[in-house]
């Protein structure tokens, strides 16, 4: 009770999965065996980076099909083939339940403050 944070570094899986290298860092090295290696500066209270030190981390990930399904009690997945159609009419489903309640978004999209011109989205 009463303690107060010396440091803290932050950094989430998936940044580590798409662009490791997108983080706080002083040096860093990445393998191609998914190994990162670095020294990271520690984050103060506001999660800014201060004058808290660093820490020096050395990790890696793998994923384990075999292990995933042992741990879970499931059977792995056999991939299925899906016409050109089925994917799209899949896609549009599961945009649909992105989307919710779609009387919800045309009424927040016409109320919406601000007016967005928007030229291209790369995600």
């Amino acid at each position: 009770s009463g303690g107060k944070i010396i440091g803290q570094w932050v950094f989430t899986l998936k940044w580590f999965y798409l662009n490791p290298k997108y983080n706080h860092h002083d040096s860093i090295e990445v393998l191609d065996d998914h190994t990162i290696r670095g020294w990271f500066p520690l984050l103060d209270n506001n999660m800014d980076v201060g004058n808290n030190g660093a820490i020096e981390l050395w990790f890696r990930w793998d994923y384990d099909e075999a292990y995933d399904h042992v741990r879970l009690g499931t059977e792995p997945k056999k991939e299925k083939t899906l016409t050109a159609l089925q994917q799209l009419t899949e896609n549009s489903d599961e945009t649909q339940l992105r989307l919710g309640n779609l009387n919800n978004v045309k009424e927040m999209l016409r109320t919406f403050p601000i007016l967005l011109n928007v030229r291209r989205i790369v995600l």
